[in-house]
C-alpha cells in the first residue's frame, strides 16, 4: 500500500476520532480503502461512496444492520460491475461482515491473508477475476463460512492442508484455476464441490469421505490409478459425481453411487473400465484352463454323452433314447456348423464390399516426406489426453524414440469414404508455413480416424488467457503479445494467399511453440472434425457478443449460411488483438466502433490498455493509438471496410520497427 493511500486512510480515521457525531464510520472508512484499490469503475457504480457521508449502509453495494442505535456493514455485493483493482487487506477488518460477493469484475493481485479476519463472513464469491497466487492457509480460519467460490481465477499452489476444519462449509467452488497437488480428505459437510479444470494429480484417496455429498466433479484433472473400493463408500448414492478426462484406469468399483451415473461422467479416462463406463473390462484367461483355439471362429464345447442311461424301461428302451440323443446333438452339430460357415461367408463379403467401397481400411498414411510412421509405432506410444471439443479427442503421443505428435481421434464424422477423407488431408498438409500447425498423417479404419499432427509444446492462448472469456492474456509482456499477434496475422496471410480460409479463428486454435511462436491449428478440417457442413443459419447479424452460445470471434455475417470469407478471419483477428491490448474481450456497440477511440485520445488509450503490460506502453502512446485503430478496423460491421490479412500484417511490421511516429500512423 503506497505512503500517499496510508496517509489518506489516517487522515479519515482521524476525522472520525475527532468529530464522531458526523464523520464516516470505521465500516465506511475501511470500505473505502476498497474504493481507492479501483483503478477503473466504467459503470461508476462506486460515484456515492463519499467519506463526507455518516454512514455507507446507503452506499451502492452495502447493506447494514442495526447493533442498537450502531449501523454496521453486513454486505458489499458488486458482481458483474466491471471493477478493475485489487482487494485490499482492510476488508477483513470489517467486523460484522457476512456477505462478500465481487464476481465477474476485474479484480487481479493476490487474496490478502487477513481476509480471514472477517470471523462472521458466510457467502464468499470472487468467481470470474483474474486474481492470482497461493490461496492462503488462513483462509481455513473462516469457521462460518458456508458458501465459497473462486472458481474461474488464477490461483495456483495447493489447497489448504486444514480444508475440512470449515465444518460449516457446504458448498465450494476451485474449477478454471490452475491448483495442483493432492485431492482434499475427511470432507464430512460439504455438499457441493467443483475442483474440475485445475492441474490436481496423483490418485483418489480410499479416505476421501464425503458424506454429505450431492454434487462432485474433479474433472479435467490428472488424476490416475486405479479408483479405489473406499473412494465412494460414504457418497450418497444419489449424488452427482463427476470423474471425466483424468487419467484413472482399472475397473470402476461396483457402488451404488457409480452404477447411478452417465457414462459421460466417466468418459476420457481411455483405460478406464465397468458396467458405468460402458466399457467392458478384459475377462483376465488362466494358461491351465485356456483352451486352445486353432481357428477366429470356434464351435460351441458339447458336453460328453454318457455311455449308459438308468432307465426302467429295459434295454430296448434305453436303446432308443441312447439313439435320438445322439442323433439330436448330430443334428445341432451340423446345424451350428452351417450357420458358422454362413457367418464367415457373409462376414468376409461385407468386409470385402467395405474395402472395395473405402479403397482401404486400416491404413496409416503419411503426408509428408520427412518422417514414416508405421502403425504399429503409434500403438506403442504413450498417450496423454490434451482436451475435448464435441465428439472428437486431443492426445499426446510419445514414440519410443521420444518424439512427441498430437493425435486427434475423430468421433463420428461426415466424411463416410476413404479418398474423401485422403483427400481433404492433404490438401491441407500441403499448407506448410512456420505459423501453420503442420499435419504430418493420418489414420483411417472402420472405427477409428485419426489425424496427426506435430506436437507444440506450451498449449493455446486460450490457456495463456486463464481459459475463460474477458481474462488478461497472464503477465505476457507487451513485445511477447506483439509477436504472437504478428505471427497470426503471418500465418492467415499465408493461408489466403493460397486461396484458404480458416473461417473458425479464436484462442484455442491458437498454440504456442518454445520461443512462444503462435501456430495457427484446426484449418479447413472442420467437416472431418464435427461433420457438420454448414454455418449457423440466422436472419439479421447482431454482435455475436451479444448472443448466449455464439462465439464473440466469429464475424457478425457469418451467423447467415453463407461461404465463409477471408474478411471472418480478418475479424476474428481483431478481436483477439484488441484482447491482446485490453485483457479483455471488446464488446463492440452497433457501429463496430468498440467503446472509444473516435478521436486521436492518447490518454484514453492508455487508460484502456490492460494493467499487466500499462507500464510497457508508456512513452509509446502514438503506437499504442495506431494499434488501436488497426484493431478497431480489423472489426468494422462492415466486411469490405476490414483490411486484407496482408495490408495488417504489413502495418504491423512497420509499428514495430519504426522510431517515428509519424511513420506508422493508420487511419481507420
Amino acid at each position: 500500500m503506497s505512503l500517499l493511500f496510508r496517509a489518506l486512510i489516517i487522515s479519515l480515521a482521524l476525522v472520525v476520532t475527532v468529530n464522531p457525531c458526523c464523520a464516516l464510520t470505521r465500516d465506511g472508512v475501511l470500505l473505502l480503502s476498497f474504493k481507492y484499490a479501483v483503478l477503473n469503475d466504467p459503470l461508476n457504480v462506486l460515484a456515492n461512496w463519499n467519506y463526507t457521508d455518516e454512514s455507507p449502509c446507503s452506499w451502492n453495494g452495502v447493506s447494514c444492520s442495526t447493533n442498537g442505535t450502531e449501523f454496521r456493514v453486513t454486505s458489499l455485493s458488486l458482481p458483474n460491475s466491471q471493477l478493475l483493482g485489487s482487494i485490499p487487506s482492510d476488508l477483513g477488518s470489517i467486523q460484522h461482515l457476512q456477505i462478500l460477493d465481487l464476481s465477474n469484475n476485474s479484480l487481479n493481485g493476490s487474496l490478502p491473508a487477513s481476509l480471514s479476519q472477517a470471523s462472521e463472513l458466510r457467502f464468499l464469491n470472487l468467481s470470474n477475476n483474474l486474481i492470482t497466487g497461493e490461496l492462503p492457509d488462513s483462509l481455513t480460519e473462516l469457521r462460518s463460512l458456508q458458501c465459497l467460490n473462486l472458481s474461474d481465477n488464477a490461483f495456483a499452489g495447493k489447497l489448504p492442508n486444514a480444508f475440512s476444519d470449515m465444518q460449516n462449509l457446504t458448498s465450494a467452488s476451485f474449477k478454471n484455476n490452475y491448483f495442483s497437488g493432492f485431492l482434499p480428505t475427511h470432507l464430512r459437510t460439504l455438499q457441493v464441490l467443483d475442483l474440475s479444470s485445475n492441474l490436481l494429480n496423483g490418485t483418489l484417496p480410499a479416505d476421501f469421505g464425503g458424506d454429505a455429498f450431492r454434487y462432485l466433479n474433479i474433472s479435467y484433472n490428472r488424476f490416475s490409478g486405479d479408483i479405489p473400493t473406499e473412494f465412494a463408500a460414504r457418497i450418497p448414492e444419489n449424488a452427482t459425481v463427476d470423474l471425466s478426462f483424468n487419467n484413472l484406469t482399472g475397473e470402476v468399483p461396483d457402488s451404488a453411487v457409480f452404477l447411478n451415473q452417465n457414462s459421460k461422467s466417466f468418459s476420457g479416462n481411455v483405460n478406464l473400465c465397468g458396467e458405468p463406463t460402458k466399457n467392458n473390462c478384459p475377462i483376465p484367461s488362466s494358461p491351465s484352463v485356456e483352451p486352445k483355439v486353432s481357428s477366429p471362429i470356434s464351435p460351441p464345447a458339447i458336453a460328453a454323452i454318457p455311455k449308459t442311461f438308468d432307465s426302467p424301461a429295459g434295454e430296448k428302451e434305453s436303446g432308443l433314447r441312447r439313439g435320438t440323443v445322439i442323433g439330436i446333438v448330430v443334428g445341432d452339430v451340423i446345424g451350428v456348423g452351417v450357420l458358422a460357415m454362413l457367418f464367415v461367408y457373409v462376414y468376409r463379403m461385407k468386409k470385402k464390399k467395405d474395402a472395395e467401397a473405402e479403397g482401404k481400411t486400416g491404413t496409416l498414411v503419411t503426408v509428408d516426406c520427412e518422417r514414416q510412421l508405421e502403425v504399429e509405432t503409434l500403438l506403442k506410444a504413450s498417450a496423454y489426453i490434451l482436451g475435448a471439443t464435441g465428439s472428437s479427442i486431443m492426445y499426446k503421443a510419445v514414440l519410443e524414440d521420444g518424439t512427441s505428435l498430437a493425435v486427434r481421434r475423430i468421433g463420428e464424422s461426415g466424411v463416410e469414404r476413404f479418398k474423401d477423407f485422403e483427400n481433404q488431408v492433404r490438401v491441407i498438409a500441403k499448407l506448410v508455413h512456420p505459423n501453420l500447425v503442420r499435419v504430418r498423417g493420418f489414420y483411417w479404419g472402420h472405427d477409428e480416424k485419426l489425424i496427426i499432427y506435430d506436437f507444440v509444446p506450451n498449449g493455446c492462448l486460450a490457456n495463456v488467457r486463464y481459459r475463460k472469456v474477458g481474462s488478461s492474456p497472464s503477465h505476457l509482456p507487451w513485445e511477447i503479445r506483439l509477436k504472437i499477434a504478428k505471427g497470426v496475422a503471418r500465418g492467415l496471410t499465408y493461408l489466403h494467399e493460397k486461396k484458404h480460409v480458416h473461417g473458425n479463428l479464436k484462442p484455442s486454435n491458437i498454440l504456442l511453440g518454445n520461443d512462444m511462436e503462435p501456430k495457427i491449428g484446426d484449418f479447413g478440417l472442420e467437416r472431418i472434425v464435427t461433420g457438420d457442413t454448414s454455418y449457423k443459419a440466422g436472419g439479421p447479424s447482431p454482435s455475436p457478443s451479444s448472443i448466449s452460445g455464439v462465439s464473440p470471434y466469429h464475424a457478425p455475417e457469418s451467423l447467415r449460411n453463407l461461404k465463409p470469407h477471408p474478411k471472418w478471419d480478418v475479424y476474428s483477428f481483431g478481436v483477439m488483438f484488441l484482447e491482446l491490448l485490453t485483457g479483455k474481450i471488446v464488446v463492440l456497440d452497433d457501429m463496430g466502433q468498440g467503446p472509444g477511440l473516435l478521436a486521436e485520445d492518447k490518454n484514453r488509450a492508455l487508460r484502456m490498455v490492460d494493467m499487466a503490460i500499462r507500464a510497457d506502453m508508456e512513452g509509446r502512446e502514438e503506437a499504442l493509438l495506431t494499434y488501436f485503430k488497426l484493431g478497431y478496423s480489423c472489426v468494422s460491421g462492415v466486411p469490405q471496410k476490414r483490411p486484407p490479412m496482408k495490408e495488417v500484417l504489413q502495418v504491423l511490421e512497420k509499428i514495430s520497427s519504426s522510431s517515428s511516429s509519424s511513420s506508422y500512423y493508420y487511419s481507420v
